[in-house]
C-alpha cells in the first residue's frame, strides 16, 4: 500500500495507471487512508498548498467517488469551503470539471451542507456553482419538488443581486436550461436585462431560449463517477511526448488559418459602367435605367435544405410527447412560430467553416428579405387580431 500511495502522491507528468488499478482492487485498504488525507488537508491547509506537485487528494476524491463512499461527502464539503485561493490551488480545473460529479457520487443525504456551500459568498464562485449543479441533479432524481426548487433559485437570485462578485446568475441559468424550468424564463430575461448573465458562457437571451427548448443533449454533469482512470488519464498535466511532437507549431497553424480565411473571401462583383447595357435586360443604358433605382433584393438563393440546416438549433416545435418535455407549440401558435423562424434565419449567428467561400453582400440582401417577409406577416397577424400598437 505504501508503494501505491507514493505513486499517487506527486505529479511527475506520467499517468500512474498501474497504481490506480491496484488502488481500485484494494478499495477497503485505501479508503480510510484517503479519508484521512482529506481531513489532514483541511486541518493543515498551508502545508499542502505549498506542495505544487501534490495530487493524492485529487486521485483520492475521484476514487472515493467511484467507491460511492458517503463518509467522504462532509470531508469534501469542508475542503471546498476553505478560502477561495486555497481551494483554487488545491483543486485547479477540478472545480469546473469533476467536482459536481464527485459531490453527487458521494452525497450522503445531508442536503443542508450543499446549501451551506451554495449560499456562502465567501466560498469560491465555481465551487458554489458545482454545488448548485449537484442540487439540480438531486432535483431531477426526485429529492425535492419543482416548486421548492424554483423558490430556492429565486431566493438565490435575490440574495446575490447586490454583489456581482459573488453572483450566481450564470450558474442558475445553466440549471434552468439543463432541467428545462420554463417557469423561470422571465426570471432569466430579467437577469439579462440587469446585465448579470455572462454571455460568453451560454450566449445571448435568444441562445438561452434555443437551449432551454432543446432536448437533443443530456446535461453533461453531474453524473456518477464509475471509472477514475477514464476520468483522469487525458488531463493536460499528463503529457505524451510523442503526441506533443506531432502538434503543429503556432507559426504553422497561424499560416493555415490565414490561408483558409483568404479562401473564404468571395470574388468582388464586377462594376457596371454607366454606358453599358443595363443588366435588367431593358435594352437601355445603365445610367438611363437602374443606376439610380434603389436596390431592393427580392430573391433568396437558399434552398429548403439549407434553411433546414440553419434552423437545426431552432427550438423544437413539436415532440414525441415524452413526459415532462415542453415544446414551442405549447407556448405559441404556428403563425407566430413561422414569423419567428424568418427572424431567426436573418439574425441568428451562422458558424461557417473558414474554407467555405462566402458572398457577404448576398447574405446581407437575403437577411433583408427574411426580415421584410417577417414584418409583412407580423403586420397581417396584428391586423387579424386587432392589435393597434406594438
Amino acid at each position: 500500500m505504501e508503494k501505491i500511495i507514493k505513486e499517487l502522491e506527486h505529479h511527475d507528468e506520467r499517468f500512474p495507471r498501474a497504481a490506480l488499478e491496484e488502488a481500485i482492487k484494494r478499495q477497503d485498504e485505501i479508503t480510510p487512508i484517503l479519508l484521512d488525507i482529506l481531513e489532514d488537508i483541511v486541518a493543515n491547509t498551508e502545508n499542502f498548498v505549498e506542495k505544487e506537485s501534490y495530487m493524492l487528494h485529487l486521485f483520492g476524491m475521484y476514487l472515493l467517488a467511484q467507491f460511492r463512499e458517503k463518509r467522504a461527502f462532509p470531508k469534501i464539503i469542508d475542503l471546498i469551503s476553505l478560502p477561495p485561493e486555497d481551494v483554487e490551488s488545491l483543486l485547479g480545473d477540478t472545480m469546473t470539471g469533476g467536482l459536481s460529479s464527485i459531490l453527487f457520487s458521494t452525497y450522503d443525504g445531508q442536503f443542508h451542507l450543499l446549501q451551506r456551500v451554495i449560499e456562502d459568498p465567501a466560498v469560491n464562485e465555481y465551487v458554489r456553482g458545482a454545488a448548485l449543479y449537484t442540487l439540480g441533479k438531486l432535483y431531477s432524481e426526485g429529492e425535492f419538488s419543482k416548486d421548492y426548487f424554483i423558490e430556492y433559485l429565486r431566493k438565490l437570485i435575490d440574495a446575490d443581486c447586490d454583489d456581482w462578485d459573488t453572483d450566481l446568475a450564470t450558474q442558475i441559468q445553466k440549471v434552468i436550461i439543463d432541467h428545462h424550468i420554463f417557469e423561470m424564463i422571465d426570471d432569466v430575461q430579467c437577469l439579462y436585462d440587469e446585465g448579470r448573465i455572462e454571455i460568453y458562457m451560454y450566449g445571448t437571451y435568444d441562445d438561452f431560449i434555443d437551449s432551454i427548448f432543446s432536448y437533443e443533449f443530456e446535461p453533461s454533469s453531474p453524473r456518477y463517477i464509475d471509472d477514475t482512470i477514464a476520468e483522469m488519464h487525458w488531463w493536460a498535466c499528463f503529457k505524451d511526448k510523442q503526441e506533443e511532437e506531432k502538434k503543429l507549431s503556432e507559426k504553422g497553424l497561424d499560416k493555415v488559418i490565414r490561408s483558409l480565411a483568404r479562401s473564404q473571401r468571395a470574388p468582388k462583383k464586377k462594376k457596371i459602367g454607366r454606358n453599358e447595357p443595363c443588366p435588367c435586360g431593358s435594352g437601355k443604358k445603365y445610367k438611363h435605367c437602374c443606376l439610380k433605382k434603389p436596390i431592393t433584393p427580392n430573391k433568396i438563393n437558399e434552398s429548403e435544405v439549407e434553411k433546414i440546416k440553419w434552423l437545426k438549433d431552432y427550438p423544437v416545435e413539436e415532440g414525441t410527447g415524452k413526459e415532462g418535455q415542453v415544446y414551442l407549440s405549447d407556448f405559441y401558435d404556428q403563425e407566430s412560430i413561422e414569423i419567428d423562424k424568418l427572424v431567426y434565419l436573418a439574425l441568428h449567428h451562422r458558424a461557417i467553416p473558414l474554407w467555405e467561400p462566402r458572398d457577404y453582400s448576398q447574405e446581407k440582401e437575403e437577411r433583408i428579405i427574411y426580415l421584410t417577409q417577417a414584418a409583412e406577416l407580423f403586420e397581417e397577424k396584428c391586423f387579424k387580431e386587432g392589435i393597434g400598437s406594438f
